[in-house]
């Protein structure tokens, strides 16, 4: 129902900007059909100078109403039915108007000269203006227009823009409300007309939009800070010359100038209030914007901040090292992190799920701790070919040089591998006898997802939870796959047929994944970023990261399931409508997305059979399930 409300909601505003650009269109022809008639008609003409004024108003509604259409039309996924050449040709019709008023002004004249049109027409009778008073010269220069300011969000700039729209627009006592309302949309962009979008136009609104924009972008002490800081950003001038020493001055009076007209009460105070508090940390600094009621807070308030912040950590009785040691325990090792065996993952992005820890660099043998390399050591000679590669693996070494300050594919080691010649050891060799058993040996037991490694059972069979869920592929359209839901693996996944399917292009992936048990996954062929949404609503749209494997698990569930167990979810929309018949898993969405894909609710309709979860492509039954005959 509510998918319906909202198609409704969006045909309804589609319709009503489309009428109201239909009007702008018709009042622009209007203006372009007396232009075409002064020609003939001379008489007309002081109508169409006065109706071409209307213009440039009309065509900001003009663009204002098919910006809107477009957007619902995007929204319903029907942007073939646009017109894309009705902007260009709408422009025509104003510009040759525009054209025609012009060609009837004599340059340089301030008022129409209602004579000088008279004289430029063979017919018609045309009333001639009273002559002016002899000795009173009524010419005057035309000044050039002055343009309308435009602002784009920035919060440094709405002081400045605020200021000249006022004196332009606002302060004009001859234009109605509704016209200061199209030249205010008009002169906006990027966030700043996003923040007035939903603002219906209308003689009413014009307040309520300025109102939006000043609470909004309104931000004095943002503007202090930005200044401060370009004052402090000024780069050292490095010899006496008259460029530098000019750059210097204009930069800092330009600066003070902009400070000073901010009037702020105690600019000292604020100044190191400025300096100190970007040393704070940005927990810290977040709970003091909460509480801070100024524009320009002094250095005395940050200080009573930081104090009371002191005494509740006192009598909290928060231990530092406790702290830290929890911290480093329990926090996943990011890319960026530095370390000593060097900066491995410089220029990625290591998901958590894949994180590594590397030993830092040891002048012994990592094995036995002696005096002499990883390759001649005999406790690790005396290993089997698994072994030793478990163990490297385990240690996160290089497979070429036994570094692990880098991975194979980074190391710089021009030695290979005397049996194969590939680029590893010789001492993690793998015969192609052993590797034929290996790849033979059945993989039911190795998994992702703790989900796929499930045994069935006579008795009873364990439903996991599925959604058919709408993926866009290269070319933007949505493809329906099926997708598993399980929030204890820790990253997300996709098969490569899949991948293939919708043409997404693969980046390379060299780390290890590791699934059950800690096994090793073989053949990860890369990974790939794609968004998610549900079948029958425009939103949420997930943004997932997906490891590409071969395949995720085998078809769930493992056997068909009876249709009666389906029937008695019949009431509910089911995210997967199909999901009591055994099919294979095309996308594996873990525990990075799983928040954002569950709302929490449940509903239990027996309790010998599985549950119903509420998610956002639908109720996804998950659970134990009897083994009906």
């Amino acid at each position: 129902m509510t998918d319906t409300k909202d198609l409704e909601r969006l045909t309804r505003g589609k319709a009503r900007a489309e009428i109201l650009r239909s009007n702008a269109i018709a009042s622009i022809r209007s203006v372009h059909g007396l232009a075409l008639r002064v020609s003939s008609e001379p008489n007309v003409a002081p109508q169409f100078l006065i109706a071409v004024t209307d213009l440039d108003m009309l065509w900001s509604q003009f663009k204002l109403e098919d910006e809107s259409v477009l957007d619902f039309l995007i929204k319903l996924d029907k942007t073939s039915e646009y017109s894309s050449g009705m902007p260009a040709e709408v422009r025509a019709l104003i510009s040759e108007s525009k054209a025609i008023a012009d060609s009837l002004i004599p340059k340089g004249a301030d008022a129409l000269d209602m004579s000088y049109i008279n004289s430029n027409f063979t017919s018609g009778n045309v009333p001639k203006p009273p002559a002016p008073p002899t000795g009173v010269n009524n010419s005057t220069s035309r000044l050039p227009e002055i343009p309308l300011p435009k602002f784009d969000g920035d919060f440094r700039y709405w002081p400045t823009f605020r200021d000249r729209f006022k004196a332009l627009v606002d302060s004009r006592s001859n234009l109605t409300p509704i016209d200061k309302m199209y030249y205010l949309i008009g002169c906006l962009r990027g966030s700043a007309a996003e923040a007035v979008r939903s603002i219906p136009v209308a003689s009413d609104s014009y307040e309520l939009a300025w109102t939006t924009l000043s609470n909004r972008f309104n931000r004095p002490r943002m503007v202090a800070t930005s200044l401060v800081d370009k004052l402090l950003n000024i780069p050292s001038t490095t010899q006496e010359s008259l460029q530098e020493l000019t750059n210097f001055m204009c930069e800092v009076s330009e600066s003070v100038s902009l400070l000073n007209a901010l009037n702020i009460p105690d600019f000292g105070s604020f100044l190191l209030f400025a300096l100190a508090f970007r040393r704070l940390p940005i927990s810290t600094r977040k709970l003091f914007e909460s509480t801070v009621t100024s524009d320009y807070p002094s250095m005395s308030e940050l200080l009573t901040f930081v104090g009371t912040r002191v005494s509740i950590l006192e009598l909290v009785g928060e231990s530092s090292s406790k702290t830290n040691k929890s911290t480093a325990s329990l926090k996943p090792f990011h890319g960026d992190q530095p370390r000593k065996g060097g900066d491995r993952y410089k220029g990625q992005q290591l998901s958590h799920a894949a994180s590594l820890v590397t030993a830092a660099p040891n002048k012994t043998c990592p094995c036995c701790s002696e005096s002499h390399s990883l390759d001649s050591c005999p406790r690790f000679k005396s290993w089997s070919v698994d072994e030793r590669t478990r163990w490297t693996k385990e240690k996160k070494l290089c497979f070429m040089c036994f570094s692990a300050g880098h991975w194979s594919n980074q190391c710089k080691s021009k030695t290979r591998c005397h049996h194969c010649n590939r680029r590893h050891h010789y001492l993690v060799h793998i015969q192609p006898s052993e590797q034929h058993n290996r790849d033979e040996a059945p993989r039911s037991d190795t998994s992702l997802c703790t989900s796929a490694a499930l045994h069935q059972s006579s008795a009873s069979s364990v439903v996991l939870g599925t959604a058919l869920v709408h993926v866009r592929d290269r070319a933007g359209e949505c493809q329906t796959m099926r997708a598993l839901i399980d929030s204890a693996s820790q990253i997300s996944a996709i098969t490569s047929s899949c991948v293939e399917r919708l043409g997404l292009k693969c980046a390379r992936w060299t780390s290890p994944i590791t699934g059950l048990g800690g096994v090793p996954v073989v053949n990860v062929q890369g990974r790939v970023e794609f968004s998610v949404q549900p079948r029958f609503a425009i939103e949420p749209i997930l943004a997932v990261h997906a490891w590409v494997l071969p395949s995720i698990t085998a078809d769930l569930p493992r056997n068909t399931l009876p249709s009666t167990i389906k029937d008695r979810f019949s009431n509910l929309a089911l995210a997967d409508p199909t999901f009591n018949i055994a099919a294979p898993i095309d996308i594996l969405l873990g525990g990075d997305v799983y928040p954002s894909v569950m709302n929490g609710r449940k509903i239990i309709v027996d309790t010998s059979l599985p549950a119903a979860f509420s998610s956002i492509f639908g109720w996804v039954v998950i659970g134990r399930c009897p083994m009906l005959k």
